[in-house]
C-alpha cells in the first residue's frame, strides 16, 4: 500500500482530448487519425504512453512510467483507451462501439515496444489483437512500425506504417496506411511547437492525402494550448480543433472540442505519470525531499543499474543531479538528508557536500538525521543546517587511519618466496609481501596523505559546525565513542529525536504552522527539450587497468578497467560530432603499465581532434590511472583523491620451498634459457633479476616522459616528485599533477566551458563500463587484506609491469 501511495503522489494526471470520428468502421479502426487517441498531438511530437498507438518509435525515446485512460463520445461511436507503459514497454486497451447496430463493436489488445537506435533515433513496433465483442466473433492481429527521429532541438520527425501486413477483418480487407510528419519548434524553445502531418491510405487517389497543421504550446507554466485543422486535398473532410489543459503540480484538467461536417465531438482522458510537470499552481516551499543514504555509493555509475533503467541512487552522478533538480523546484523547501547503513569513499563525500552547500546557496534548507557513523561519514553530515540524531545513535569520531597487513613471515613459513624489482623508493605496492613492516618512505607518504585527510574533514566540519579544530582534535583524542546526549553537548547535533518527529521539527525550523510533508522517493521531472545544442559524454572507469576488455564479477562485484573498452569508447566518442568534449571519470589504483599506455594513446588523440578531454579523479586514480590521465586537456580532483604514485614493478612468487614442503616435483622442458623465467617452480637467477630490473627501469623511464609531456614539467621534476610518492589530491594540485581541485560536476563546467559551450544547453550522458570498487582499493580496508598476497599473483601473471598504487 505503501509502494502504490508514493507511486500516486508522484504522479502527474494530465487531461487530453480525442477527435475524427471514423467514417468507415475497418478502414478507421486500424487506421484512425494520430488525434485520434491524444489530442491533438502529433506522430512527431509523441513520447508518452500513447506512443503506442501513435508513432511507435516514440516509446524508446523517453521510456517514462505512465498510466493513461481516455474516453471519447462522437455522433456514432463511443471510443475507450487505457494504455501503461514502463520503460521501453507499453500495454494497451481499446475499446469502440458504435452506436449503429449494423456495425461491429470491438477491443484491441496492444502491446508496443521501442528501442532508441542511436542518440536521437528511435525504432518501435505495435501489436493489436483485434477482437469483436459481438456475435460475429471476428478476429485478427496486425502490426505498426514507426520512427522518430530529433536531429536537433527544433526539429523531429517521425514516420509511421499501420497495418504493415494488411490482415483481414472478416471478408473485408485492411488497408495499410503511411504517415509522415515535422515537428517544429522556433528558436529550439519547448514553450512553442508547429507541427505538419500528411497520411495516404494505400490505394486510395493522390488528392485524398489527409494534411493536419498543429500548433502545441504552454506559454505559461502548466497551461496547454493546443489546436489543430485538417484536410485533404478535395477539402470536403475540414475539422478545426483546439483544447485547454491546466497542470497542477500532480493533477491536470481541461476540455476540448472538434467541429467538423459532421458536428462536434468531445473527449476526455487522464494520465498518470512517474515524472514531475511545470505547474502554474505550484505552492512555493511547500514541500521537504528526502535524499537517503543506504549501501554502497559509487564514484562511478553503475553500469547493471543503467542497462536496466532502475532509478536508484547508487553514483555520486545520481546524487549531485537530484540535487541539482531539488535546487531548481520552487515546490520544494528544503532536503531532508536521511543517514542509515552507508559506505562511501573520503572524495565521493567531498563532491556530495560541495553540491549541498551549492544547494544551501539557493536560500533552501538542509537538515540531517543521523544514526551510527564514523567522522568520515559525519564529514558529510556536517555540511547540514540543522542535525538531529537518534536517541541511540552513537558517533565513532575516531579520526582517520590506515592498517597495513604484512606477509613476508608467514610466506617463509609455507615456503613462498616473493620475488620484485621495483623504481621508487616510495612505491610500497610490493612492500606486503618483502618486508615485515613499512619501510621509512612508507612511512612518511601514509602519514602526510592521512593529515591531509583528517585537516580538509577538520576543517569542513570546523566551519559548518562553528567548532574550533582544537576542540575537535579532543574530542577525536579523548572521547572517541560519542553517544547522542553527548553529541548534543559537544555541539555536534543539535537535537535528539526520532525520524518521525522530523516533519514537525523542520517545521518549527522554518516557522510553518503545519508539519512539512517529507517526500521519500527519488522525485523525477518530465523532459520537455527535445535535443540539447551539445552533448558532453561521462565515459565511467573503475577497477585494476588490465589489457583487454572491462570485466566484471557479478558474485563479487570486482570489476576490471579494460584498456580496449576504454580506448574504444573514447575513440567512438572522439569521432562523434554530436560529442563535443568528454569527461573521463576515473576510481582506480592502477595496474598494468601497457594497457594504462594504450589508453593513454586514445586520450592523445584529441588533441589532433582539438576537442577537450577532462579528467575527473574519484576516491583514487593513482599510477597506471594517473598514467594514462597525464596527457588530458585538463585534470581534475577532489582535495580527497589519493593520485600520483608514478612508479612501476615487476616480479614474481618463487614457489619452489613450497613445493619441496608438499612432495611436488616440477620437471621443466624448454627452449631457451630463460623460458621458464616467470614460472613458480623457480627463483630468478641473478642474471634474470638485473634483466627485469632493465626492463622496468625503461618502463619507468618512459612513464615520467609521458608525465613530463603531458604536465609540461621536466623528466627531473616528475622524477623527483615521482619514485611512486602517493599524494592527496591537494599536494598534488601544489606539484602541478592535476589542474584544479573539484568534483565531476567541477570537470562537467570545465570540459563545457573548453567546448565554448558556457551559455548552451547541454545534454550528458553517462558510458557506464563497469560498476563497483576496484580490487586494489577495497582490499586498503576491507578484511580481506589477507588475499592480497594472491590477488598480487594473479596480476603479476596477466600483467608483467605493473603500475599500481600502494596498499591503502
Amino acid at each position: 500500500m505503501k509502494i502504490f501511495k508514493s507511486l500516486l503522489l508522484s504522479t502527474t494526471i494530465s487531461l487530453a482530448l480525442c477527435s475524427e470520428v471514423m467514417a468507415d468502421v475497418v478502414d478507421d479502426t486500424f487506421n484512425f487519425n494520430n488525434s485520434e487517441v491524444n489530442g491533438y498531438s502529433s506522430i512527431a511530437t509523441t513520447d508518452d504512453s500513447t506512443s503506442m498507438v501513435i508513432n511507435p518509435g516514440g516509446i524508446g525515446l523517453k521510456g517514462d512510467g505512465e498510466v493513461f485512460f481516455s474516453n471519447s463520445i462522437y455522433s456514432d461511436l463511443s471510443q475507450t483507451n487505457i494504455f501503461g507503459t514502463y520503460s521501453n514497454f507499453n500495454l494497451g486497451y481499446q475499446s469502440f462501439t458504435p452506436r449503429a447496430k449494423t456495425l461491429n463493436p470491438i477491443r484491441k489488445l496492444i502491446v508496443g515496444t521501442g528501442y532508441p537506435i542511436i542518440e536521437g533515433l528511435s525504432l518501435g513496433v505495435t501489436y493489436f489483437n483485434v477482437q469483436s465483442t459481438d456475435t460475429s466473433n471476428l478476429n485478427t492481429n496486425t502490426f505498426d512500425v514507426g520512427l522518430l527521429a530529433r536531429p536537433t532541438d527544433f526539429l523531429s520527425v517521425g514516420l509511421v506504417g499501420r497495418n504493415i501486413f494488411a490482415p483481414a477483418w472478416g471478408q473485408s480487407p485492411i488497408k495499410r496506411s503511411y504517415l509522415a510528419a515535422l515537428g517544429f519548434r522556433p528558436g529550439a524553445w519547448d514553450r512553442l511547437t508547429l507541427t505538419l502531418d500528411g497520411e495516404w491510405v494505400e490505394g486510395s487517389p493522390i488528392n485524398r492525402i489527409k494534411g493536419v497543421f498543429g500548433l502545441e504550446s504552454e506559454f505559461i507554466n502548466g497551461v496547454v494550448f493546443k489546436a489543430k485543422a485538417s484536410s485533404d486535398a478535395t477539402f470536403k473532410n475540414i475539422s478545426f480543433g483546439g483544447e485547454l489543459a491546466l497542470n497542477f503540480p500532480y493533477v491536470s484538467i481541461g476540455y476540448g472540442r472538434v467541429f467538423n461536417n459532421a458536428g462536434s465531438r468531445d473527449a476526455g482522458a487522464i494520465k498518470l505519470s512517474l515524472n514531475k510537470s511545470r505547474t502554474i499552481f505550484e505552492a512555493g516551499n511547500s514541500e521537504l525531499s528526502e535524499l537517503s543514504f543506504n549501501g554502497n555509493i559509487q564514484a562511478n555509475k553503475d553500469a547493471v543499474t543503467s542497462f536496466l533503467g532502475v532509478n536508484s541512487r547508487s553514483s555520486v552522478y545520481d546524487y549531485i543531479q537530484e540535487i541539482e533538480q531539488l535546487k531548481k523546484d520552487n515546490s520544494i523547501a528544503g532536503i531532508v538528508l536521511n543517514f542509515n547503513n552507508f559506505s562511501s569513499g573520503l572524495a565521493v563525500n567531498e563532491e556530495i557536500r560541495a553540491k549541498l552547500e551549492d544547494f544551501k546557496k539557493s536560500g533552501k534548507k538542509v537538515i540531517a538525521y543521523i544514526r551510527s557513523m564514523d567522522m568520515k561519514q559525519y564529514y558529510l553530515a556536517s555540511v547540514a543546517d540543522y542535525i538531529v540524531m537518534h536517541p541511540i545513535g552513537d558517533l565513532q569520531f575516531q579520526g582517520i587511519g590506515s592498517v597495513h597487513y604484512f606477509y613476508k613471515d608467514l610466506m617463509d613459513t609455507v615456503g613462498i618466496e616473493a620475488q620484485y624489482e621495483r623504481i621508487g623508493k616510495y612505491k610500497s605496492a610490493v612492500e606486503p609481501m618483502i618486508q615485515n613492516k613499512a619501510s621509512d618512505a612508507d612511512k612518511e607518504q601514509t602519514n602526510a596523505l592521512l593529515q591531509d585527510f583528517y585537516n580538509n574533514m577538520s576543517q569542513a566540519i570546523s566551519t559548518s559546525r562553528k567548532i574550533s579544530q582544537v576542540d575537535i582534535k579532543g574530542i577525536v583524542d579523548h572521547q572517541t565513542f560519542v553517544n547522542s546526549n553527548d553529541a548534543k553537548d559537544l555541539k555536534l547535533v543539535d537535537k535528539i529525536a526520532n525520524y518521525d518527529e522530523m516533519g514537525k521539527i523542520v517545521a518549527n525550523l522554518m516557522n510553518k504552522q503545519e508539519k512539512l510533508p517529507i517526500i521519500t522517493y527519488p522525485i523525477t521531472y518530465k523532459k520537455y527539450n527535445w535535443r540539447d545544442e551539445a552533448q558532453i559524454a561521462i565515459i565511467n572507469a573503475s577497477g585494476t587497468v588490465i589489457e583487454g576488455s572491462s570485466t566484471r564479477d557479478l558474485l563479487s562485484g570486482e570489476t576490471t578497467m579494460g584498456a580496449d573498452t576504454i580506448a574504444d569508447m573514447l575513440s567512438k566518442s572522439r569521432k562523434n560530432e554530436s560529442v563535443k568534449a568528454v569527461v573521463l571519470r576515473l576510481d582506480s589504483g592502477g595496474g598494468s603499465a601497457l594497457a594504462s599506455d594504450i589508453i593513454l594513446r586514445e586520450i592523445s588523440r584529441y588533441k589532433e581532434a582539438k576537442k577537450p578531454i577532462v579528467i575527473s579523479m574519484s576516491n583514487v586514480a593513482a599510477s597506471g590511472a594517473y598514467w594514462l590521465s597525464s596527457d588530458a586537456t585538463k585534470i581534475v580532483s577532489d582535495a580527497n583523491t589519493i593520485t600520483g604514485s608514478i612508479g612501476v614493478f615487476s616480479g614474481k612468487m618463487n614457489f619452489s620451498k613450497l613445493f619441496e614442503k608438499l612432495g611436488l616435483n616440477v620437471e621443466t622442458f624448454k627452449i631457451g634459457e630463460h623460458a621458464d623465467a616467470f614460472s613458480e617452480a623457480r627463483p630468478f637467477t641473478d642474471d634474470e633479476r638485473k634483466m627485469l630490473f632493465n626492463s622496468i627501469q625503461a618502463t619507468y623511464r618512459t612513464f615520467l616522459e609521458r608525465v613530463a609531456t603531458g604536465r609540461g614539467l621536466s623528466v627531473a621534476r616528475v622524477n623527483e616528485i615521482g619514485q611512486g610518492h602517493v599524494y592527496s589530491g591537494t599536494k598534488a594540485k601544489e606539484l602541478k599533477l592535476v589542474d584544479e581541485i573539484g568534483g565531476l560536476e567541477k570537470a562537467i563546467e570545465i570540459a563545457k566551458n573548453l567546448a565554448m559551450l558556457k551559455d548552451k544547453k547541454v545534454e550528458l550522458f553517462n558510458v557506464a563500463s563497469n560498476t563497483g570498487m576496484n580490487t586494489l582499493a577495497q582490499l586498503a580496508t576491507d578484511p580481506k587484506q589477507a588475499f592480497y598476497p594472491f590477488v598480487m599473483l594473479k596480476l603479476i601473471r596477466e600483467n608483467k609491469v605493473l603500475a599500481i598504487m600502494p596498499n591503502y
